[in-house]
């Protein structure tokens, strides 16, 4: 395989993996979450759909972590530049990980959890004593 349009994934699958048949075989949508270092030293994280061709690809499941191999080929349409990813060959690294979140799914970090304090607690007992501490 050329080296120029060769890339290798790792990472795990982040939404159940959907398989379809067409024709005389079948075809598995998967999204694989991928992360890099960037120049200040944050994490980037990237979700990259993929889809595999064959019927051996029924084993896989969300929370798998898999390597794929493939190529990137581009075509043009309409004047618009279109990159297919094509993967040439996959194997699963872990199997029963704990699934990921997709990223839209993710709380944010400064989220906090606000509380009604306007109205005070009750008890169903009855009034509430005066603890002196």
């Amino acid at each position: 395989m050329n080296g120029l349009n060769r890339f290798e994934i790792i990472g795990p699958i982040v939404s159940k993996p959907v398989t379809a048949v067409r024709g005389n075989y079948a075809l598995t949508n998967i999204i694989v979450r991928t992360e890099r270092t960037g120049k200040d030293k944050q994490i980037i994280t990237t979700d990259i759909p993929i889809s595999l061709f064959g019927d051996h690809t029924g084993k896989i499941s969300l929370g798998d972590c898999v390597y794929i191999v493939g190529r990137l080929d581009s075509r043009e349409y309409n004047g618009k530049i279109y990159v297919d990813v094509k993967p040439v060959d996959w194997q699963i690294i872990v199997t029963h990980r704990e699934p990921v979140a997709p990223k839209i799914e993710r709380p944010a970090i400064n989220e906090t959890r606000q509380t009604d304090i306007s109205q005070p607690a009750t008890s169903e007992q009855g009034p509430e004593e005066d603890i002196p501490f």
